[in-house]
């Protein structure tokens, strides 16, 4: 998810029809600029260079979407795919007919690194401890929904070591319990305290390589 103001104009995005690197090229109304969607940068057009601010944003299921937030507003729209489906496309993966090296990831991405975090592993450990560069993250995984979400880590300029115990997120200093897709403590010494949600890119493997062939791994040792 983009913020889709550039110098203070603010763009209509559309899908362009093309494709770069097997990835979908979007296309702004206003200048005609094409724009890869997973780095959020104008790659021709009036507007070359130009980068879009990413927002955090959550793929979780609607069911689970929906018990949290009940009066949300949705939009419809037609569709030419398979829908993500609980315990199918995220939930679940990757499929016996995906191999490992194929299935989904998150990621975070700036100008000096990227790192990732396979749906598989995720899916192995519920929450993983890590640093991006110098900042603290969790990254957490909600099984029943698929959904993979990345948190700064601090609080109170103290970092959080946090595990995923009979499906909730618990951090190892407080006890407190935090929901894994909103990160609200939900009890305990910490609740009502919110946890910064980073704006991490979920992905399939090659493409996130494709984009950012030096991005590091993490994997259990």
């Amino acid at each position: 998810m983009y913020a889709r103001e550039v110098d203070a104009r603010t763009l209509t995005f559309a899908v362009s029809g093309m494709l770069w690197e097997n990835s979908l090229v979007m296309i702004d109304e206003e200048t005609e600029s094409l724009w890869s969607h997973l780095l959020g940068a104008c790659m021709r057009g009036e507007l070359q260079g130009a980068r879009l601010e990413t927002i955090p944003s959550t793929i979780p299921d609607w069911e689970s979407w929906r018990a949290r937030y009940p009066h949300t507003s949705v939009v419809l729209m037609s569709r030419t795919a398979d829908e993500y489906r609980r315990g199918v496309h995220l939930g679940d993966l990757p499929l016996p007919t995906m191999p490992v090296e194929d299935a989904l990831l998150i990621g975070l991405a700036n100008a000096e690194q990227a790192r990732c975090w396979g749906f598989v592993e995720l899916q192995r450990w519920g929450a993983i401890n890590d640093h991006f560069g110098k900042q603290a993250v969790v990254v957490a995984f909600e099984a029943t929904s698929g959904t993979a979400v990345i948190y700064d880590r601090r609080r109170d300029e103290r970092e959080l070591m946090f595990e995923l115990r009979d499906g909730n997120l618990l951090d190892q200093e407080t006890g407190s319990q935090w929901d894994l897709v909103t990160g609200q403590a939900v009890s305990g010494a910490l609740q009502g305290q919110q946890l910064e949600q980073l704006p991490g890119t979920v992905s399939l493997t090659p493409a996130w390589f494709t984009f950012h062939p030096d991005s590091t791994p993490w994997s259990h040792r």
